[in-house]
Order: C-alpha cells, then structure tokens, then sequence
C-alpha cells in the first residue's frame, strides 16, 4: 500500500524546511508567494492529504464540530451547508448529531455522549418547547464552547433570522402596490418565530394606520388542513382582505390553493405572500412571492462566531447572537 508523503518529504523535494512546509499547509504565517507556489506544487504533485486525527492527536486537541440537529428541514440543512464549507476552509470538519430532543432527559444522553467524543465546538439548533438553557447549563457543565442556531432565548448566544424585519419588510412591499386590507395568516403563539412575524406584520399596519386582520391557525393543524381552515376563516372578514402575509411558504401554498377553489384570483383578487423561500415556491401556481430566509449567511455568522469561541476570542462588534434580515423575492404572487 502506497503511504501518503510525509511533511519531510515534502520538504526535501521542495527544499525547503519542514517549518515552511507546516505554514503553507496551515495557511498561517509568512511564506513568499513564490515559495508557497512551490511547495503547492511538490503537495499536489507527491499526493499529499493533511491527516486531521493525526494532528489532532499530535495537538492534543480537536478539530470537529458538532452539530446537533432535530430536523432535516430543507431550512436548516442550508444553514448547515453553509456552516461546513466555512469550517472546512479553516481546516475542521463538521459532524451532524441527530437527536430528538424531546426531553431533558434527551439532552443529557447527548451531552454525556458528547463529554466523551470532546469536540471543538457544539452547535443545537433551537427546538421549541425544549428550554434552551437545560442545554446551556450542561453544555457549560461539560466545559464546551457552544452556539444555539435560531434560539428565541435572549439570554442564549444565538445568531437568529430577523423573522419580524422580514415580514415588516414583505408588508411595507404589500402596501407600496397599492394594498390596503392586508391579513395575516397563521400561528400567533411563542413557537419558531411566530410571535416575531406577528410583531412585524403589527408594526408594518400600524405604521400605515391600516387595519389589522389576523388570521390565527392552530400549532396541531396539518399544513394542508390548515389552508382550508384559513380561506373559511377568511370568509367571516368583510370586506375581504386584498392580500395576506402567510406565515409560511407552505401554509400560503395551500391558502392559494383553496382560494383558487372559491373562485378568488391570485394576485388580482388577493395577493399572496409566504415566508421562508423553500424549493417549491417557485413551482407554486402562480409562483409565490415570499420571504426569503437568509440561510447561507446565518451558517456563515455561525461558523464565524464557533471559530471565535474555539480560539477564545471575544465577541466581534455585533455580539454573539447578531440577526440577519431576510430579503424579499417576488414572483406572480403579488
């Protein structure tokens, strides 16, 4: 079996020291861009592949991050996505621990688990009605530099999607088209979010001294049922709303489906806007203006600020739980 180069080897082919070697392969410290160059070239040419448990051990510390995850979400795993290619380039891997994470119970076999495993870094996301601080004061009993994705918890180091901006945002788009009765549809209660996009869409009427039509939707509705729900709700508000904050992509889709049923035209009648900007917005019918979560840049912000906590650095200006605005992307909805 061939062995992979070891760094004196590369360092004789490209005669230089082993120490030069270390900074090209690390990306830290001083090398002249000619050297670098050239020991990029013996590192491709001789097939070298860093070997990260190696230097772990060599190093006596680690260079995984862990993520723990309830969800496969489209949601989330664009954040993750995200998060992986930062660490990567900072040579960590990434490593995704799924858990339900129903109980405290739940939350103490993880940690126990990850108190033996010692990862560089941990990253939870969020899952209401699980208090976060149960996995606080075990994450810092264990001693591990920590990050919540989402948390609603103020308290929690959290970088957070700014949900009540987004939908502010979306409402203030509604009315600069000319809509004057706008609704919102969906949960009204503390859960993902909710309570934010309900601020928002609050303060975005209120700012217009517009009437406020809210629309409430049970947690335990299945999505499909809880379009139908909402168009009949609907009917009882007269005159009808000309258009509708959805709280969710999904719920908007099946809002307009069952508006469509009744006979009531998107946009003309009714203008149409979800929240999240999932795959099949854009194949709705017409396609669904939204919200567009900012994924990528919230896994970026987490792995930024993991980074920070594993080298011990302060927070950066914004703290350690900054929001990130959504932005709007407008289709033939509205």
């Amino acid at each position: 079996m061939k062995t992979s180069p070891s760094l004196k080897d590369i360092a004789d082919t490209a005669k230089v020291s082993i120490r030069t070697v270390a900074r090209v392969i690390k990306n830290n410290g001083y090398v002249s861009p000619e050297t670098r160059d050239s020991v990029n070239e013996v590192i491709r040419r001789l097939g070298y592949r860093p070997n990260r448990y190696a230097r772990s051990l060599r190093e006596q510390r680690s260079f995984e991050i862990t993520v723990i995850s309830w969800t496969h979400d489209e949601i989330h795993m664009e954040k993750l996505r995200a998060l992986e290619t930062l660490v990567r380039k900072h040579d960590y891997c990434m490593t995704l621990l799924f858990d339900p994470m129903r109980t405290p119970a739940d939350v103490e076999h993880v940690v126990e688990e990850l108190r033996n495993r010692r990862p560089a870094a941990v990253a939870v996301i969020s899952r209401p009605p699980l208090d976060d601080a149960c996995w606080a004061r075990q994450l810092e009993e264990a001693q591990l530099p920590f990050l919540f994705i989402d948390s609603e918890d103020p308290r929690m180091d959290s970088p957070r999607t700014d949900r009540e901006s987004g939908v502010f945002d979306a409402v203030e788009y509604l009315v600069s088209t000319g809509r004057r009765r706008v609704a919102y549809v969906g949960r009204v209660e503390s859960y993902r979010g909710a309570s934010a996009r309900l601020r928002g869409y609050q303060r975005a009427v209120r700012k217009h001294e517009l009437p406020e039509m809210v629309v409430p939707i049970e947690s335990d509705l299945d999505k499909w049922e809880a379009g139908r729900m909402a168009v009949e709700s609907l009917a009882r508000l007269w005159p009808l709303p000309d258009a509708v904050q959805a709280y969710s992509d999904e719920l908007a889709m099946s809002f307009m489906y069952f508006l469509q049923k009744q006979g009531i035209r998107v946009p003309d009648d009714i203008a149409v806007m979800g929240f999240d900007d999932r795959r099949a917005a854009r194949f709705a019918s017409p396609p669904l203006s939204t919200v567009k979560q900012p994924n990528e840049e919230l896994g970026q912000v987490v792995g930024e600020l993991l980074l920070r906590k594993i080298h011990n650095q302060g927070p950066p200006e914004g703290g350690w739980s900054p929001a990130v605005r959504p932005t709007l992307v407008i289709r033939e909805t509205t």
